[in-house]
This record gives structure tokens, sequence and C-alpha cells, in this order.
């Protein structure tokens, strides 16, 4: 077993006040089907891209889709 234990890294309290930039990314989420969410697989791949494609866009955080186009 492998514990990871670290603060939380809350967003800076004017992010509150003025909000966030988001971005609709074209990495989607993965279909349940395919991967239980119920198990920890420790699989972020898609949610690691998706950052990326947030930051490569100028944002802060990332709005991932599922399969059918849906939040």
């Amino acid at each position: 077993m492998i514990i990871i234990a670290d603060k939380i890294q809350l967003y800076p309290p004017e992010m509150y006040e003025r909000g966030l930039d988001l971005i609709t990314v074209p990495t989607v989420r993965n279909l349940h089907s395919e991967l239980n969410p119920a198990i920890k697989s420790l699989s972020y791949l898609n949610n690691i891209l998706a950052k990326m494609e947030a930051n490569n866009g100028g944002c802060e955080e990332a709005i991932m889709l599922n399969a059918e186009g849906f939040v």
C-alpha cells in the first residue's frame, strides 16, 4: 500500500473573487465500461492531458466532456 500525504493546495483568494478561466478540452472522460470509477487504479492520464491542454490554452482549469459530449 502506498499513501501520499500532502497539504491541500487551494486557489488564491482573488480567484474566488474574480473566478477562474476555463476551457473545454478535446480529451474526454474515461468510459465507465472501460474503467470502473469505483476502482482506484491511479490512471489519471486523461486528467493530466486535460490540465496540460488548459494550461496551453491559457486557462487554469479544464472542463472535460464524456464520450457523448455532455459535461
